[in-house]
């Protein structure tokens, strides 16, 4: 049996999952959160999956001042201003477990990364810039291989951005 979750769109690609045991927070960029991360008795992981400002705000680093156990899972190419073992930086291929959590980390058709997760019998997927690009002026950069390849597994939660820049939002 799966466990219920909660999911909550933030903002932009802003996501967040909240099952009985964690709280994952993936490219926060706005929204409100901050009562919340700082009420949680819960495991607590942000995610970010690329440096550019409406994936990575970085007063996600300020929340570790209420709570020193809360864990950063950042793309490699993310400058944070110091070295601390709560913050972790993934690179394409890698894989980290925390806990009960387990990371696969993916490539992206942008900078940085995307984010296949386990907890709690829970799989989910944050492509973060992953994506079907598709500008009228240049033709598309076709990511739909690397996915339906890459991560074929059963997904319960796929989490995609939709650019306002785009001629047409097609969903599948």
């Amino acid at each position: 049996m799966i466990n219920p979750i909660r999911i909550k769109y933030l903002y932009h690609s802003g996501f967040l999952v909240e099952t009985d045991k964690n709280l994952l927070i993936f490219d926060y960029y706005q929204g409100h959160v901050d009562g919340l991360v700082k009420e949680c008795a819960k495991n607590i992981f942000v995610f970010s999956s690329h440096s550019h400002p409406d994936h990575f705000n970085p007063v996600i680093l300020e929340w570790q001042k209420d709570k020193p156990n809360i864990q950063y899972i950042l793309s490699y190419e993310i400058k944070v201003p110091q070295a601390l073992k709560n913050i972790n930086h993934l690179f394409p291929d890698e894989k980290l477990e925390i806990g009960d959590l387990k990371i696969k980390v993916y490539d992206s058709t942008d900078i940085g990364v995307s984010f296949l997760v386990q907890v709690e019998g829970i799989r989910l997927f944050h492509a973060g810039d992953l994506n079907w690009w598709y500008w009228s002026a240049i033709g598309s950069l076709d990511s739909w291989g690397f996915i339906n390849c890459r991560c074929s597994r059963c997904l319960y939660l796929w989490s995609n951005n939709c650019d306002y820049r785009s001629d047409d939002l097609v969903l599948y």
